[in-house]
C-alpha cells in the first residue's frame, strides 16, 4: 500500500514540476542579458523610467491588460520622443497567468526592454525584460552591457 501511495505522488509531482518550471521566468537581468545579445530590429528600445501610472483593464475573455506608463529617464537603445506605454496582458485561463506581466507601481524605476509598437490609436511597448531598480542604481554588470550598446546604437 505505502508503495502505491509513494508511486502516486511521484507520479502526480512529474506531472506538476514541467508546468511549473514552464512558468518560471528567467531572472531580469538574464532576460536583459540576452534582449542586448540579439540583433534588434529598429523598434527595439532599452530605456530605464520612473512609473507614473499603471492601469488595468479587464476584457470580457476575463484577461486583464496592464497599461503602465514609465517617465523615461535614460535611453539606453534607440530613442523614443514622447509617452511610453508598456502593456502586458494577464490570462486568467492560462497555466502561467502572470508570465510576461509587468508588475510595477507608481513611484518605482525600472530598466525595461521591448519592441516599439506604433499604430493609430497611440505608440505602446511589447515588454521583452523588466527589471526594478534598488534606489534608482542599475546593477554594475547590467550598466558595463549597456553602455556598449548605447556607444554602438
Amino acid at each position: 500500500m505505502e508503495r502505491n501511495s509513494l508511486a502516486l505522488v511521484v507520479i502526480a509531482c512529474a506531472l506538476v514540476a514541467p508546468a511549473a518550471q514552464a512558468c518560471k521566468p528567467l531572472v531580469p537581468a538574464e532576460r536583459i542579458r540576452e534582449f542586448v545579445a540579439t540583433p534588434q530590429t529598429s523598434s527595439a528600445i532599452i530605456f530605464t523610467g520612473k512609473v507614473v501610472s499603471v492601469n488595468e483593464k479587464r476584457q470580457t475573455d476575463s484577461a486583464v491588460v496592464i497599461e503602465t506608463t514609465p517617465q523615461p529617464t535614460q535611453w539606453w537603445m534607440h530613442f523614443h520622443n514622447g509617452p511610453v506605454v508598456v502593456r502586458t496582458t494577464s490570462l486568467a485561463m492560462s497555466p502561467c497567468p502572470d508570465f510576461g506581466v509587468l508588475h510595477a507601481g507608481a513611484g518605482e524605476q525600472w530598466l525595461l526592454s521591448g519592441w516599439l509598437h506604433n499604430t493609430v490609436a497611440g505608440s505602446w511597448v511589447e515588454l521583452s525584460a523588466g527589471m526594478r531598480l534598488e534606489n534608482g542604481r542599475l546593477p554594475g554588470n547590467i550598466k558595463q552591457e549597456l553602455l556598449r550598446v548605447r556607444a554602438a546604437d
